[in-house]
């Protein structure tokens, strides 16, 4: 039973490092979702916060 711990602890590692790589790549490279909403034109100022 402590080899089977042992090793899913161990598993755990490359998933936490491959979910936390996904989720910085979606942020930054997909950029503002806001402004993938809006397209080229001028979002309209209910939409875009700030």
């Amino acid at each position: 039973m402590g080899r089977y711990v042992i090793r899913r602890l161990l598993q755990m590692i490359p998933v936490f490092f491959g979910a936390t790589l996904l989720i910085f790549l979606m942020v930054n490279v997909m950029g503002d979702p806001i402004a993938g909403l809006c397209g080229d034109r001028a979002c309209d100022p209910a939409t875009a916060p700030g």
